[in-house]
C-alpha cells in the first residue's frame, strides 16, 4: 500500500514537510483550493511552489478549482508525479484536460465526490492513471471517514475490470488505523491529520501500509 500525506490540517506546514521527507512515505498530497469549486480557499500558488522546493517527496496534486486548465499550467513545471481533478469541474473539456496532463508528462486522474455517480468514469476510463475516490467531502480536512465509500471502491475496481485497464486508485479522507482496512482494496491511501497529529509520523505510515 502506498501512502501519500496531505498537510492540509497541518499548522506548521514547514515543520510537517520536513518531517515526511525523513518518513517512508510514497507522495507528499497537495489539496489546492480556490474558494469557489469547495467553499473553502487552501494553498496560494506561491506557497505550493514553496513547498516544491522543501519537499523531497514527489507532489500528488488534488486540484478542487472551477478553472481547471490555468492550474495545470501553473503547476506543471514542479515535481509533480499525479495531478487529479473533479469530473463535474472538467465538463465537456475533461478529455482535453486529461490530455493536457499527460503532455507535460505528468500522470493524470479523476476525482470522485461521495455524491458523484461511479458511472461517471466510464467515458474517461481507458484514458487515466489514477482515480481519487473521495471518502469525505471535499474541502475540509478532519472529516469521517463516510463508511459507503467501501462499496464504492468495489464498484471502480469492477469498472476497471470490465474494461480491462489498471489506474491507480486512491481513496482520501478520514483515513486512519480503523477505516485503512475497509478500503484494503486501494493502490493508494491519502492520509492527513492521523499522520501529521501524531508524534511519530513513520509509525503512523507503517500501521497505514500495515493492511490486514
Amino acid at each position: 500500500m502506498k501512502i501519500s500525506v496531505s498537510i492540509l490540517s497541518c499548522k506548521d506546514k514547514i515543520s510537517g514537510i520536513k518531517k515526511i521527507n525523513k518518513t517512508s512515505a510514497d507522495f507528499l498530497h497537495i489539496d489546492f483550493m480556490d474558494g469557489k469549486f469547495t467553499e473553502n480557499k487552501s494553498l496560494s500558488i506561491k506557497e505550493v511552489k514553496e513547498i516544491n522546493k522543501i519537499s523531497t517527496k514527489k507532489l500528488d496534486i488534488h486540484l478542487m478549482v472551477k478553472r481547471v486548465k490555468k492550474y495545470i499550467k501553473k503547476f506543471k513545471s514542479l515535481n509533480v508525479d499525479y495531478m487529479v481533478f473533479h469530473i463535474e469541474a472538467g465538463k465537456k473539456k475533461t478529455k482535453k484536460l486529461l490530455k493536457l496532463i499527460r503532455s507535460y508528462n505528468i500522470k493524470n486522474g479523476l476525482a470522485i465526490s461521495p455524491e458523484t455517480d461511479i458511472n461517471e468514469l466510464e467515458e474517461y476510463i481507458t484514458s487515466i492513471d489514477m482515480i481519487l475516490l473521495m471518502s469525505v467531502t471535499p474541502g475540509k480536512g478532519g472529516q469521517n471517514f463516510i463508511t459507503e465509500s467501501e462499496e464504492r471502491l468495489l464498484k471502480i475496481k469492477e469498472l476497471c475490470q470490465k474494461y480491462n485497464v489498471n489506474p491507480v486508485i486512491s481513496v482520501d479522507g478520514g483515513i486512519n488505523n480503523k477505516t485503512k482496512d475497509l478500503v484494503k482494496d486501494a493502490d493508494m491511501l491519502v492520509a492527513g491529520s492521523y499522520i501529521t497529529n501524531s508524534d511519530n509520523y513513520e509509525e503512523s505510515i507503517k500501521i497505514l501500509k500495515s493492511i490486514k
